[in-house]
């Protein structure tokens, strides 16, 4: 609120957790064994503390780590996409989710 002399002006604030802005995979088509790098993007820096991304994946063929944290001050964390072999292509839908708000990348692993 806000006042000058007899008048004051009141406006409402709402405040919302960070989610997440993006999730991302360097590659979307990849050969089976072949790691692939991803990044989760908040929607602006970490802050005042450090935001956990959890994260997760369709399908085993491409498996990530359960979460990454990303430290306060800093808007984006790396994280690594570890796939296995296959006989024929495979999606997977990799997806990150942070404070309810879930971003997603379809990979797809190929045989050799």
């Amino acid at each position: 609120s806000a006042s000058l002399g007899p008048h004051t002006l009141s406006k409402g604030l709402t405040l919302k957790p960070m989610g997440l802005y993006s999730l991302s995979v360097s590659a979307t088509t990849v050969t089976g064994g072949t790691p692939v790098n991803g990044t989760a993007k908040l929607e602006c820096k970490a802050g005042p503390g450090p935001i956990t991304v959890t994260l997760g994946s369709s399908n085993a063929v491409a498996s990530v780590p359960a979460s990454i944290v990303i430290p306060a001050g800093v808007q984006s964390g790396s994280f690594q996409v570890a796939t296995t072999p296959v006989a024929v292509s495979t999606k997977a839908i990799i997806s990150g989710t942070a404070n309810g708000i879930t971003k997603s990348k379809t990979l797809t692993v190929s045989p050799p």
